[in-house]
């Protein structure tokens, strides 16, 4: 459905939450759909009671309106394993991402070579979020379900040719 069919509210993190009706008492579940001015496709999210929940997609507003950005959300929020590409297709970069926060990332110029990145160490994640036992304990969750390293040889050996949608099926 297009959001522009829906009606929102803002949640505390200025994410709309989607509504099937103008009281905004009753919350849209379903597929939801952004547009460009030009008709392109901006967006495109599950929703679930409302909130972003699953494999969230971005395009480019150009003509070719490729996908520039995948990965998965909770709460409208970044949770899980993000891919961004270059215009070219080529992976741009591979992430952990933990409410929107990027904790393991690596990087890679339009050639699809690596070209930088950084991981946090442990230490530095547990310093960050050391109030929330369970920021700490989604770190060790993603990082085991996303080995970026293994990754990472599959994007460098592959290239555009990169199955990356294997990781949101």
């Amino acid at each position: 459905m297009n959001v522009n069919e829906l009606w929102f509210k803002y949640d505390d993190n200025r994410n709309p939450i989607y509504y099937i009706d103008e009281e905004c008492k009753h919350l849209y579940t379903g597929h939801a759909e952004e547009y460009f001015k030009n008709g392109k496709k901006y967006w495109e999210a599950d929703v679930v009671d409302g909130i972003v929940d699953g494999v969230y997609k971005e395009y480019t507003e150009d003509e070719d309106n490729v996908l520039e950005v995948i990965e998965y959300e909770k709460y409208s929020l970044g949770n899980g394993l993000s891919f961004e590409f270059h215009k070219n297709g080529y992976i741009s970069s591979v992430c952990i991402v933990i409410n929107n926060y990027i904790t393991d990332c690596l990087e890679y110029n339009e050639k699809g070579e690596l070209c930088g990145g950084d991981c946090w160490e442990n230490d530095k994640a547990e310093a960050y979020m050391a109030s929330v036992d369970w920021w700490c304990e989604r770190l060790r969750e993603y990082r085991s379900k996303y080995d970026i390293e293994a990754i990472n040889e599959e994007i460098l050996r592959d290239g555009k040719n990169f199955d990356y949608m294997k990781y949101f099926r």
